[in-house]
């Protein structure tokens, strides 16, 4: 599970996710997309809870470049155990 604030999904982006500079006229933010990257390479690493959100909060700072942002961010993520039995 994955909540987070409108200040992380409209961080305005400075560089593409592939690293790749945008043009300074050419606005563009990290939206869904950039928690579901980062959220997917997590689970597919096997990552705790804290390691995807810690990869969340590295690709964001990675996309953003140190760019001033106008807004909070927070961020939650949540890992299941697994199933639980009453026995």
């Amino acid at each position: 599970l994955c909540l987070f604030t409108d200040g992380v999904s409209e961080a305005e982006l400075v560089r593409q996710h592939d690293g790749t500079p945008l043009p300074a006229d050419d606005r563009a933010f990290f939206g869904a997309d950039g928690v579901i990257e980062a959220l997917s390479t997590a689970r597919a690493a096997g990552a705790s809870a804290a390691e995807a959100l810690g990869s969340i909060l590295q690709l964001l700072d990675h996309v953003t470049d140190g760019a001033e942002q106008t807004d909070d961010r927070t961020l939650v993520v949540v890992r299941a155990l697994g199933p639980i039995s009453d026995a």
